[in-house]
């Protein structure tokens, strides 16, 4: 039996509400476990983490930059340099990140932010006063592409243009969602018509670019209104919790002794790591779990 109670529930919760604390956000009274980790999932998702990135250019952006005011050109500068160095830039990004129903396509289908040019922080706020020009860049764990600047119109964020220069420019980044055996997409429709489509709730689950037909990797959003692959996720983790709490339960001797833990000094909880949770022992302190494996101890 363990020297304490074990309730890694608890845990999950305490790490959330910690994460909301941290974001500025109220975190909600009742502690449901699904509803918590639905929104920490959905914020988490369209962040920024701060990792140094490589920093590349389109080729028609190298050419819009010199054109710029200087004003504009100072902000890119910090932000390629805040990139470069791993330093944080979600104070570019809109306020309505933190809205755990607010749904960025762009990001979660193509890994696309919109960055506002703005150095100017909003009153009692994180982030920077909305502006009228926006810089498109295309964000993964390696490397950041500016895409190209734009002013926030309707159809914007949904505008296969910021796309086509993966495709034409950068394929690599994209290569894995193409759809060699599909040659055309119905119905077609332009950006307004898109956008549109996505404020009401409907998924397009191909777009074509140019002769290529790419899969839509981020699957839409479900009736609530959240990413169907966090719901999944969420799925995950509350199964993952279920089996992890049961295993310890009743197997809570073997598993210290497959460890070398003695059973009566062990102490177990959940941490968030770098990528997921993790359950760890912690008077050694070991990672002894990752979310989503448990232990093959079914048939001991």
């Amino acid at each position: 039996m363990p020297v304490e109670p074990i309730d890694f529930e608890a845990d999950i919760v305490q790490i959330i509400k910690e994460r909301f604390s941290r974001w500025g956000l109220r975190s909600p009274k009742k502690n449901d476990l699904s509803a918590l980790l639905t929104d920490f999932l959905t914020i988490n998702e369209k962040l920024i983490q701060a990792t140094p990135r490589s920093i590349y250019c389109s080729p028609a952006f190298e050419s819009d930059i010199l054109n710029l005011h200087p004003r504009q050109k100072g902000i890119i500068q910090s932000i390629s340099k805040r990139l470069k160095e791993g330093t944080d830039i979600n104070h570019h990004q809109s306020q309505k990140l933190l809205q755990s129903r607010f749904h960025d396509h762009l990001v979660y289908e193509w890994n696309i932010h919109h960055l506002h040019l703005s150095n100017t922080r909003k009153a009692y706020s994180y982030f920077v006063k909305p502006g009228d020009q926006l810089l498109f860049t295309y964000i993964d764990d390696s490397k950041a592409i500016f895409l190209g600047i734009d002013r926030h119109r309707p159809g914007v964020f949904a505008d296969t243009k910021w796309i086509e220069i993966l495709h034409d420019y950068f394929p690599d980044t994209i290569s894995h969602l193409r759809l060699d055996h599909i040659s055309d997409v119905h119905p077609k429709v332009n950006a307004e018509e898109r956008q549109t489509l996505w404020d009401k709730g409907y998924t397009l689950g191909m777009t074509k670019v140019k002769d290529t037909v790419y899969w839509s990797s981020g699957v839409g959003r479900s009736t609530t209104g959240h990413s169907m692959m966090v719901m999944k996720h969420v799925g995950q983790i509350l199964r993952w919790h279920w089996k992890i709490k049961e295993q310890f339960t009743n197997h809570f001797d073997l598993i210290c002794d497959s460890f070398n833990f003695n059973p009566s000094k062990a102490r177990f909880k959940v941490i968030l790591g770098q990528q997921t949770f993790e359950v760890v022992e912690i008077t050694t302190p070991s990672s002894i779990l990752t979310c989503p494996t448990f232990f093959d101890i079914e048939n001991d």
